[in-house]
């Protein structure tokens, strides 16, 4: 059922867009809270006028540390995005591949009427593809009576063996 996939694919994508959303937001909290520790440790060292080693020591301990911590988020963060991107990536060529098998008959392996109506309007959407294309309809004279006299399965033979000139034939966009 194409409907259903893509239905399927179309959850699988918001889920993914929602992890995506939940791990940036993380990310912001992170951030925030380096930007927290780094502006308590610059009120410690500005309301101080004791210029010790010890203050210095312990607020590059604490910088560094937070800065550590960040890093790591980070890196963190980068994997898990691109780990998402990945996913989004395959749900995006499923949904091509359905989209490619929904748009072409079986039988022929030619593209069937919702592939002509898909690439109807896009030939329309651009006057200059319209004086570049051309719509080539095919009769196959007395096929009723090759179905007739041989059988569906025969007369089916025959089809892809047409569809297989044509498709040999033509370029395609």
């Amino acid at each position: 059922n194409p409907v259903g996939v893509i239905e399927n694919a179309h959850m699988r994508i918001l889920t993914e867009l929602d992890s995506l959303l939940r791990l940036l937001k993380q990310e912001q909290t992170s951030l925030e809270s380096y930007n927290r520790i780094l502006g308590e440790t610059y009120n410690r060292i500005e309301n101080k006028n004791q210029t010790s080693a010890d203050l210095l020591h312990n607020a590059i301990t604490i910088l560094s540390e937070a800065t550590g911590r960040t890093m790591a988020h980070g890196q963190r963060t980068v994997q898990n995005v691109n780990q998402r991107s990945q996913e989004m990536d395959q749900v995006r060529r499923e949904l091509d591949e359905y989209k490619r098998i929904a748009n072409t008959d079986s039988l022929t392996r030619l593209n069937n009427r919702r592939a002509f109506d898909d690439k109807l309007a896009t030939i329309y959407d651009n006057p200059m593809h319209a004086a570049l294309t051309a719509l080539i309809i095919i009769d196959v004279d007395h096929f009723k009576r090759v179905n007739d006299t041989f059988g569906h399965p025969v007369g089916d033979k025959i089809l892809a063996s047409v569809a297989g000139v044509i498709r040999a034939n033509l370029r395609k966009d």
